[in-house]
């Protein structure tokens, strides 16, 4: 008997809404985290008027509240999923949720709240951030190992393709606007990447999943002798 080898389903996978989902998240997580590494001193320094010692300060403030969303979050959501009280893809759903509409929300904020007479006002936000931003991990990501476990390495090499251009768009948006000498910069950064989570945010509370897809097993092709 002839084995049977299976082939990846390119046209299912690429139209599938769950991976779309992925997809998006992908962007607007790497968006904002390029922007924030890159750019986030630079604003305060532009912006803020903030001394070195306090940039410093300020930039390591959301990436701290990070480890301390993650650690938080992800026992959180597997124990609600565990026990049952929430199915998987719900609680990824509100996990998400959390994530993108928290940080669309703080990034808006941190667009037009802080000012040089009153800096100080940065770092809560900040903190807030990188606290929310941590439910994209418990949300996109989880649906990123589970609806396809088979091709876990193609998806993630596509989310790894979204987020690199996440990036170039961050860094050319940037350059660009410096270059015309846009009065309003740091707003229109800022609120692109409050935009593109609250997108993100709406389109995988719509089609998001961590259901196993029907195309995850593969097309079945008759090998030859």
């Amino acid at each position: 008997q002839k084995p049977s080898l299976r082939t990846a389903p390119w046209r299912a996978l690429l139209s599938s809404l769950p991976v779309h989902s992925i997809m998006l998240c992908s962007f607007a997580f790497g968006f904002s985290t390029s922007t924030m590494q890159a750019f986030l001193p630079t604003y305060m320094r532009e912006h803020l008027a903030l001394p070195v010692d306090k940039i410093g300060l300020y930039t390591l403030a959301p990436f701290a509240a990070q480890v301390v969303g993650k650690t938080i979050c992800g026992p959180f959501t597997d124990y609600v999923a565990r026990r049952g009280f929430l199915s998987l893809t719900m609680a990824t759903k509100i996990a998400q949720s959390f994530g993108s509409f928290g940080a669309a929300g703080a990034l808006m904020a941190f667009a037009y709240f802080p000012t040089c007479s009153n800096p100080g006002s940065a770092l809560p936000i900040l903190l807030t951030y990188g606290f929310v931003y941590a439910g994209g991990v418990c949300g996109f990501f989880t649906s990123l190992l589970t609806i396809a476990p088979k091709y876990t390495g193609t998806l993630s090499a596509l989310c790894q393709l979204f987020s690199m251009l996440a990036c170039i768009a961050s860094s050319s948006l940037v350059t660009s606007l410096t270059s015309m000498e846009t009065p309003y910069k740091w707003p229109i950064v800022f609120g692109t990447a409050s935009i593109l989570q609250a997108s993100a945010g709406v389109h995988y509370l719509f089609f998001g999943s961590t259901e196993k897809q029907y195309w995850s097993e593969g097309e079945k092709k008759e090998s030859s002798s």
